[in-house]
């Protein structure tokens, strides 16, 4: 059935996810592309899980793709937008994660956005209370 996973992608899932957690972060991204094989073509889920261990090698810029990737797989789920924007205030690229919030800000305006993904972009960027 398209979209479903098997159970040895979950597996594979938690395997990764838990070299990630180990700080094992070479063997994460093999992992990952293991699971990439196990997965459905057009989950989002892989990219945004790429993007952990590629975070913690300080491989910025490809940590930014793959949220990329996962925002417009998604069709903008809030969470990797606020991740990207986390992203970049880390990464002291205050200006984008700026627009990333007011993005999702403005969003909040007509949906449902979670706090705390506009709490993890201001967490990233330094941004203080009075942005909300």
């Amino acid at each position: 059935m398209p979209g479903t996973r098997s159970a040895g992608s979950c597996d594979q899932h938690a395997d990764g996810l838990a070299l990630q957690f180990s700080r094992r972060y070479d063997e994460a991204v093999d992992q990952c592309h293991k699971t990439n094989d196990l997965l459905h073509p057009n989950s989002f889920w892989l990219p945004y899980f790429f993007e952990m261990p590629y975070q913690q090698q300080g491989r910025l810029a490809d940590a930014a793709m793959e949220f990329q990737k996962a925002i417009e797989m998604s069709g903008s789920v809030t969470f990797a937008s606020a991740g990207l924007g986390h992203l970049y205030g880390c990464a002291g690229d205050n200006a984008k994660a700026r627009r990333i919030f007011e993005e999702l800000y403005q969003r909040s305006q007509r949906t449902y956005v979670p706090a705390y993904d506009l709490a993890l972009v201001c967490v990233g960027s330094g941004m203080d209370g009075s942005s909300f």
